[in-house]
């Protein structure tokens, strides 16, 4: 019988189980911390390896169709070869720096509409299915972003969803594989919105719908962004008689 549940264990069946508790909220580039408890299942096991991930869920649209994406940003190991006795429980803590890319996914604490991020937490064991934990995590906005749908919602802009599509944009490398567009509604007209955070501020870039041109690019400072939202906010994406 002893072999048996041994066995079981090796194959991810009546194994141990993980469970995390994420501390947030957190913002991009910030650290996020948190536990991990595992319980040990119904016989001892050898745990190669227990890491945590960040991934965003999404909504994802190509023309009229929309569907639920889950695209994977960040990862880290928390803590090798770990040997779990049956029953036994272990907390561990972790660290994990969230990426200046990472979606936001509340403002003004409430959340945005089509965006969740989460902690995926993974035990790694030698030729089994992982056993895994997956824990919401809310990413809000640096000074920066902030500074900036604080003025478009001053002016009537209203926040419906955000979009993660696949591919660069308008502000990224050709190594970034998603990127986030906040998109607004003011009285006729549609605003789309992307944001490219780092240490001192974002780079912003924002489209008005039915627009003719490119999308207009602006960096917006934390320390100062007045200069910045000027140029973002001045014609045609100024909303004139909003």
């Amino acid at each position: 019988m002893e072999f048996g549940r041994r066995l079981l264990a090796t194959l991810g069946i009546g194994g141990a189980k993980v469970y995390s508790e994420p501390v947030g909220p957190v913002r991009p580039g910030e650290v996020l911390r948190g536990s991990v408890l595992i319980a040990g299942g119904d016989a001892a096991q050898r745990i190669d390896d227990l890491t945590v991930g960040l991934q965003a869920r999404a909504m994802m649209d190509k023309g009229e169709t929309e569907w639920d994406v889950i695209l994977e940003f960040a990862r880290a190991h928390v803590e090798t070869g770990i040997d779990i006795e049956a029953g036994e429980r272990k907390n561990l803590d972790f660290e994990l720096t969230v990426p200046y890319e990472a979606p936001l996914t509340r403002l003004d604490g409430t959340p945005i509409t089509g965006m969740g991020v989460g902690l995926d937490t993974r035990l790694h064991l030698h030729g089994a299915v992982d056993a895994a934990d997956l824990d919401p995590v809310d990413v809000e906005p640096l000074p920066a972003q902030l500074a900036v749908v604080q003025a478009l919602r001053e002016r009537g802009a209203e926040l419906e969803r955000a979009v993660l599509h696949r591919g660069p944009g308008p502000l990224g490398t050709p190594e970034d594989f998603f990127h986030q567009s906040l998109e607004y509604g003011i009285a006729d007209r549609h605003l789309s919105l992307v944001m490219r955070a780092d240490a001192e501020g974002c780079e912003v870039a924002v489209l008005v719908a039915g627009h003719r041109g490119p999308a207009r690019q602006v960096r917006v400072e934390a320390a100062d962004p007045e200069p910045g939202l000027r140029e973002l906010l001045a014609p045609p994406v100024a909303l004139e008689g909003a």
